[in-house]
């Protein structure tokens, strides 16, 4: 019993562990990209954020995720545009919105055959 207990505190406290360390590396890239322009620096800043915050916050990402297509798109970044339909079509798959996660990557499929990048 007292072997379950302790392996119960210390994956409970690598549990924060990893949420703490989470924390300290979005703030670090929120900090990047206050200094960053409307360029494909900022896209990839966002994408990586949108990625920390998959597992924790799923809705947080898929905004975040939304602000990196539509940035993408306005800059006409064709990769871009591929990598974040992707991602929202992964953050909409985990949060369960399946038709919406087929449509995106059918989009992303297409643009990719467009490019020739399959």
């Amino acid at each position: 019993m007292k072997i379950f207990l302790i392996i119960s505190i210390f994956l409970t406290g690598l549990f924060f562990f990893f949420i703490c360390q989470n924390q300290r590396v979005v703030d670090s890239l929120n900090q990047l990209l206050a200094k960053t322009g409307q360029d494909t620096n900022r896209v990839k800043l966002l994408m990586r954020i949108e990625a920390e915050y998959f597992f924790t916050r799923p809705d947080t990402a898929r905004v975040i995720a939304e602000k990196a297509l539509a940035l993408s798109r306005d800059l006409h970044y064709v990769r871009g545009v591929v990598a974040n339909l992707n991602e929202l079509a992964e953050t909409s798959r985990f949060l369960g919105n399946y038709p919406l996660a087929l449509k995106l990557n059918f989009e992303a499929l297409q643009m990719n055959r467009e490019m020739k990048d399959i």
